[in-house]
């Protein structure tokens, strides 16, 4: 391959033209600064998918850390709610069981009341027999 010439004019040229216009003069200057001016880079296709890559593995990096952040949220919330229900089905049970105690005493009371009756109903029917003999 063949070396690309520089666009530039040369000094020759340059002189030229600043004898037939003043004009030319300051398009040459200007020129001279256009060649001044940075060049872009080459387009690299594999670096800009690899970078394309990269930014994707970070976002998917990012959503699944925002994820797994919720999650555990989530799962301590729920935790707590058990917590809570084992509480409020320990004080049920704690209930329960005084309700229970407290009927197995109320029933013996009753036993004991219900076989003081009987003994005074016998009693009576005694001093009834006794008051009117047959």
């Amino acid at each position: 391959m063949g070396e690309i010439p520089d666009p530039s004019p040369s000094a020759d040229e340059a002189r030229t033209s600043r004898r037939i216009s003043p004009a030319a003069a300051t398009a040459d200057s200007s020129s001279q600064n256009k060649n001044d001016a940075p060049q872009a880079l080459p387009f690299n296709l594999s670096a800009a998918v690899g970078w394309g890559v990269a930014t994707i593995f970070a976002l998917a990096t990012m959503w699944f850390a925002q994820k797994q952040a919720s999650a555990r949220l989530e799962i301590a919330t729920l935790e707590s709610i058990v917590e809570l229900e084992r509480a409020a089905s320990q004080a049920l049970r704690n209930e329960l069981e005084a309700e229970r105690l407290l009927t197995v005493r109320q029933a013996e009371e009753f036993k004991k009341l219900e076989a003081t009756a009987a003994t005074l109903r016998n009693a009576l029917a005694s001093e009834r027999n006794q008051a009117n003999p047959p």
